[in-house]
């Protein structure tokens, strides 16, 4: 063993004397490097070898010393060192200088100032509108009058999911929440004049965790952890246009669904798209000689339709302020109309007006849905919000074809869609959230993404230690509530998810089930 660790050290000196990449790339030409790796490599064939050529390999290291002793004083003991300085001298000496326990700790968020007990509480706020910080980590209740009133169009498929496991429907109350929430309401106060905004709802610090198991190098992986703490700490300014960013399973559609939800309490317009990879994966799709764009009638009803059910007595005091006639195309199924191809708008319409006519016309529902961007980017009454879940994948190709002839076609992207391309558009107009969906497969996007402002995007973290623990005793005091999950396993669990939500959630489904014989059906429960 003290051969062959001087063997790796007179490597490792001849790799800092004459160049790691020349050394690694030429072996063959580099004597000594060479001789140091091809001894190294062939330690273990050593008892095969002759007692004659045993000795002149004994000699041959001899001839080492030299090297090895300069290595030993520089302080190259190793290669691995060697290594791990060039990784960043100043977390190495963070991590020697720290103790091992407190280095656990600082990593997993156990660090903090945490309360003593993990308490499952309810918010006594009847409203969503009412909650302040006192309310942070605690649960509310979206009652059945709040769902019928605020999503008449169905609750979005991150609330149902939660709703269907935990058979309760409250969500947790984070402070990423509140934060975005007073960022809005001071915009709309201020009306968008507002040049800086502060911050009453005291941020804690996360650690912005990678995924693990991914296959990045360690620098990429330290660089990224940089870039997301900058995000997730930066002001968010005057920014009316957001774009919630995060890894997977950070909670960005709840957040999204739960300020949507605000919104519509607050008394504004919000135009609400839950699935955006629906209008560029369903329906049907047309081509538009006049425009050059495709036309989806389909999910411009739906759309319509969903905004008049959520807004109607709000678009009726709206007036139109754009009167050009709206083109025609396409119905669904039926073709274009003959003769006529396009519609007026007369003089003293409503937005209500508006809505209603490309609902009844579905040659007019794509038409009217981009007439209805430019209404609300030019609306004075009250505050507007768009929101889209799934926001990038309207940045990448969708799943339509366009055939050239019997034997050839090509993928359409995104930007050629018409109800896209006119409502991905960030550069202009109201208050507009985005958030991505890593959990639909679009493939890497580019860091500046198209018609969307520099630094929009804000970073939503995953769970911490203490909102995992909040998580894990409110699903098993609903699965389990005899059973004894301590600290220890809350731990175990939290480092096994990394945070992640769904995974959390899974993993107490598990535990819970392995605690208790029978488990409530979710099914029934929720019903």
């Amino acid at each position: 063993m003290r051969q062959r660790a001087r063997l790796a050290a007179a490597a490792a000196a001849a790799i800092l004397s004459r160049g790691s990449r020349r050394c690694t790339r030429n072996l063959h030409t580099n004597s000594s490097c060479g001789q140091a790796f091809r001894s190294l490599n062939g330690w273990r064939r050593k008892q095969r070898r002759s007692p004659a050529e045993a000795k002149r390999s004994r000699r041959w290291m001899e001839d080492w010393r030299d090297l090895e002793a300069v290595a030993l004083r520089d302080g190259y003991t190793s290669l691995l060192q060697e290594f791990s300085q060039g990784m960043g001298a100043q977390e190495n000496a963070q991590a020697q200088s720290e103790p091992q326990k407190a280095r656990v700790k600082r990593v997993i968020g156990m660090d903090k100032d945490l309360p003593p007990r993990v308490l499952v509480e309810f918010s006594e706020a009847t409203s969503i509108t009412e909650l302040s910080a006192n309310d942070v980590n605690k649960f509310f209740r979206l009652s059945k009058e709040d769902e019928a009133l605020f999503f008449c169009q169905g609750l979005p498929k991150s609330y149902l999911k939660e709703f269907h496991i935990s058979c309760t429907n409250a969500l947790l109350i984070r402070k990423q929440f509140l934060k975005l929430v007073d960022h809005l309401t001071k915009l709309a106060e201020n009306k968008g004049t507002i040049q800086e905004v502060g911050d009453d709802v005291t941020e804690r610090e996360e650690l912005a965790l990678i995924e693990p198991l991914t296959y990045i190098s360690l620098n990429q992986r330290k660089k990224l952890a940089r870039e997301r703490r900058l995000l997730q700490n930066a002001d968010l300014g005057s920014k009316k246009q957001i774009v919630l960013d995060g890894l997977l399973g950070s909670g960005k559609s709840v957040l999204l669904a739960m300020l949507v939800h605000w919104a519509r309490s607050k008394g504004w317009l919000v135009c609400y798209v839950p699935s955006g990879r629906s209008w560029t994966h369903d329906g049907l799709y047309y081509k538009n000689e006049a425009s050059g764009l495709w036309d989806t009638p389909v999910q411009a009803v739906s759309m319509l339709e969903d905004l008049m059910k959520s807004h109607n007595d709000l678009l009726d005091v709206i007036p139109c302020r754009v009167f050009d006639p709206v083109p025609l195309g396409e119905g669904p199924g039926i073709g274009r109309l003959s003769g006529v191809q396009e519609a007026p708008i007369r003089e003293g319409a409503t937005l209500t007006h508006l809505v209603q006519f490309g609902i009844d016309t579905p040659h007019a529902a794509v038409g009217v849905a981009v007439r209805l961007r430019k209404e609300l980017s030019l609306v004075e009454e009250v505050p507007v919000l768009i929101a889209v879940d799934e926001f990038n994948s309207w940045f990448t190709f969708s799943g339509f074809h366009e055939s050239y002839n019997e034997f050839g076609r090509r993928q359409i992207h995104a930007r050629e869609l018409a109800m896209v391309h006119a409502f991905r558009d960030m550069t202009y107009g109201p208050f507009m959230l985005g958030a991505f969906s890593h959990s639909t497969n679009v493939g890497k996007l580019p860091k500046q993404l198209p018609s969307i402002p520099y630094e929009a995007k804000v970073f939503v973290s995953r769970f911490d230690f203490y909102e995992a623990s909040v998580m894990l005793k409110y699903y098993l005091r609903k699965w389990a509530p005899k059973a004894k999950f301590g600290k220890r396993a809350r731990r175990a669990l939290y480092m096994l998810t990394n945070g992640n939500a769904t995974e959390l959630r899974d993993m107490a489904f598990l535990s819970a089930g392995g605690m208790i014989e029978n488990l409530p059906d979710p099914v029934a429960a929720s019903g």
